[in-house]
């Protein structure tokens, strides 16, 4: 009897998360038809955190079973950038994605683009997809109104000249280490681009951050300097924002606290996961009281995003952002949102990176004749200079390397969507005369 009750309870579960998701799937289904909408189906909600953390290893499985390859096609996450503007081309301009979470309007069209995009206290920020980035607390991309502009007021001036000068010379090292890696240490054929170019990314991204700089290095070569006890704290500082940004799902569904303490969870990937989100914060947060001593001192130390933000953060007392001469000021943001908006701006910029780096050398080298176009400009502007200290007032003289860029962002944009949200209020659209 008692091992008939256990098997019931552990048997309602599904049940009861079957019924449920088949519940709001034809509630949601009915509100989607009265739109008169094109639909399409899809039995989860592509926004769970079960679903976000467990689809890729579902996928690989459902990869090597038969007659899977649909399921798998319009299942996988980011399955938009896959199939492209094939679903468009099935439904219509505009269409109803029905799931067992929300409902999603698809758009495909110019004038009800523009219509979404003006009316911004119509179509809101989705923050609740954004709280995954929440890992350190609110920041930029999770808060509205007026914590929105703070965030947003010191931003603006973090991004300088001096900083876009620091990024340019990295990306040239890491560049040049990367060719050397390919040319000479890496297996052949080169089946790697998309690994490499997150190393690649990240160190740059690691030394706009900490104003350190990291050899590239292959993730089999990270592994032997790690095995051979050869990476310093300065390496640990870089590899935990590299776990985070890997394992952010993870650390969204369970916490810091968790994945390093919970006994039921000792996957070793998610312990130092918990250990990786911990480190980060040490770091950062030592980096900021060091750089408001300075500050206190009146001295200047080199820029990087970090100092940037603590020095763009104190505020006089009149209300204008700190001009240099130290002073009694007040702090725009807290410590805890500093290192919070730090983590987003790496967030946002290493993926989104990689992935249009990726996409750009890999049809570069399908076209040999876009790089040859590319050589003649680049050898004019710098013949007779060493590579590795190219002169970043070079950079927007490149006009047909950014062309490349240009036009690699236009057929394969990293955000391949906007998302808005109307909350929980309807908001009316027309759309070929109709509402």
């Amino acid at each position: 009897m008692t091992i008939l009750k256990i098997f019931l309870c552990v048997l309602a579960l599904p049940l009861t998360l079957i019924a449920w998701s088949a519940y709001t799937l034809s509630r949601n289904y009915a509100i989607a038809k009265r739109t008169g909408l094109p639909i399409m189906m899809r039995y989860n909600s592509p926004a769970s955190p079960f679903w976000m953390m467990f689809s890729p290893l579902i996928m690989r499985i459902c990869s090597y079973l038969p007659f899977t390859s649909s399921f798998v096609a319009n299942y996988r996450r980011g399955w938009e950038a896959r199939q492209r503007c094939r679903p468009h081309v099935e439904l219509g301009d505009l269409f109803m994605l029905v799931t067992t979470g929300s409902n999603w309007l698809k758009v495909a069209n110019d004038k009800v683009a523009a219509d979404i995009l003006k009316r911004g206290n119509d179509f809101r920020r989705d923050i609740e997809a954004f709280e995954v980035l929440d890992v350190y607390g609110r920041s930029l991309a999770t808060t509205e109104g007026a914590d929105w502009n703070r965030h947003r007021k010191v931003a603006a001036v973090t991004f300088t000249e001096k900083n876009n000068e620091l990024v340019w010379r990295e990306s040239l090292k890491q560049a040049c280490e990367m060719l050397q890696y390919w040319l000479y240490r890496s297996p052949q054929p080169i089946r790697t681009l998309a690994e490499d170019s997150r190393v690649f990314t990240l160190n740059v991204l690691a030394a706009s951050l900490f104003d350190k700089s990291y050899p590239f290095e292959s993730s089999a070569e990270s592994k032997l300097r790690e095995r051979d006890g050869k990476k310093d704290a300065a390496f640990n500082y870089r590899d935990s924002l590299s776990t985070i940004l890997k394992m952010i799902v993870p650390i969204l569904v369970f916490g810091e606290d968790k994945l390093k303490n919970a006994w039921w969870l000792s996957f070793s990937s998610f312990r130092r996961a918990g250990l990786a989100v911990s480190n980060f914060r040490t770091y950062i947060t030592a980096l900021i009281n060091e750089e408001r001593t300075l500050l206190a001192q009146g001295k200047q130390s080199a820029p990087n995003l970090v100092t940037n933000l603590v020095r763009a953060c104190e505020v006089e007392d009149d209300g204008s952002l700190n001009t240099g001469d130290w002073k009694p000021r007040r702090a725009i943001l807290t410590k805890d949102e500093i290192i919070s908006d730090l983590f987003v701006f790496a967030f946002a910029g290493n993926d989104t990176t990689a992935h249009t780096l990726t996409y750009l050398l890999g049809q570069m080298a399908a076209h040999p004749e876009i790089q040859d176009w590319m050589f003649e400009e680049i050898n004019f502007y710098i013949s007779k200079q060493d590579g590795n200290i190219i002169d970043y007032s070079i950079c927007q003289k490149l006009k047909r390397c950014w062309a490349v860029v240009y036009e690699t962002l236009r057929l394969c944009h990293p955000l391949s969507q906007l998302v808005k949200t109307t909350g929980s209020q309807a908001q009316e659209l027309s759309y070929n005369s109709q509402i």
